[in-house]
């Protein structure tokens, strides 16, 4: 499951994840990552399990 250039990416259910690889930023900070979703059931996602490792 990749997406790029704004593509959907489908089939997140049962355990399902998504990670972003490669991030390339100017400087470091706090920067904003916008995600959106569409569910086929009435479950939100598990957005407190978002985990976002710090770079060396």
């Amino acid at each position: 499951m990749t997406s790029r250039n704004g593509r959907k990416v489908g089939n997140l259910y049962l355990g399902g994840t998504l990670r972003f690889n490669d991030i390339v930023v100017d400087k470091a900070g706090t920067y904003l990552i916008k995600v959106a979703y569409v569910s086929g059931t009435g479950y939100a996602p598990d957005i407190d399990r978002i985990d976002v490792p710090r770079s060396s």
